[in-house]
């Protein structure tokens, strides 16, 4: 068996997607690649203590493999229909590579791409998340490229987790009355983030706030205003 630090290859794959020299040996995983990634995710979301299961090891359930199968579904159509809407080429990156072959059951897996693996269910999540902010949002009023600050009534619209190799970030998403979306973001360890969010869960806040025009990841052509400098109003 293959010994991994799990947290270093997740460093490891998020500072660099340089070729590898020489090649790797295979590491043997119990199940589908895609559905153990699934099973460590399962794991920390019922026991938060165990972040990073180990995939040679991790116990994979029915409901792993079935979420497994979503998952590659879902980046198998994105994936198209990028390719479809793309001017300047697909598949450049070594990520957007890699991706494509997991998804199609077509990645050979080294400890090198261990890291790819653990965050992909995260990935997921969030990529869901903002599906259902732009279907529930109109970014028509979202003009300019300056920061301003507005005062205003904002409606919760759904919290993201944001997991980086800086560390977990919320993002919490608001509309309001003309459907617009903002967007406000807590580093995961700052101490007044739980008394933010019991506001956040009560309904409307009354906010002032500076605000700037952002382009949403993964979305050319829909836009939401940051909040920076929040104050309750």
């Amino acid at each position: 068996m293959i010994t991994v630090n799990v947290q270093e290859l997740i460093n490891d794959w998020e500072n660099s997607f340089e070729l590898t020299k020489t090649p790797l040996p295979l590491v043997k995983l119990p199940a589908d690649p895609v559905a153990c990634a699934c099973a460590s995710y399962r794991v920390w979301k019922e026991n938060p203590i165990r972040r990073w299961a180990d995939l040679e090891t991790v116990v994979v359930w029915q409901d792993d493999i079935e979420e497994a199968e979503r998952l590659k579904k879902y980046y198998r159509e994105h994936m198209v229909m990028e390719a479809l809407k793309s001017t300047t080429g697909f598949g450049r990156s070594k990520f957007r590579q890699k991706l494509a072959k997991l998804v199609v059951n077509e990645l050979d897996i080294t400890k090198e791409e261990i890291g790819l693996l653990l965050r992909l269910p995260y990935f997921y999540e969030e990529d869901q998340a903002l599906d259902s902010i732009v279907e529930a949002t109109d970014d028509s009023d979202v003009q300019g490229t300056s920061c301003y600050a507005y005062t205003g009534t904002f409606i919760p619209l759904k919290t993201i987790l944001v997991s980086r190799r800086a560390g977990d970030y919320y993002h919490y998403w608001f509309t309001d009355a003309k459907r617009t979306p903002y967007n406000m973001v807590i580093k995961g360890d700052n101490p007044l983030r739980n008394m933010f969010e019991s506001l956040y869960n009560r309904g409307h806040m009354h906010l002032h706030a500076n605000i700037y025009p952002k382009t949403m990841r993964g979305y050319r052509s829909h836009n939401y205003y940051q909040l920076g400098s929040v104050e309750l109003a």
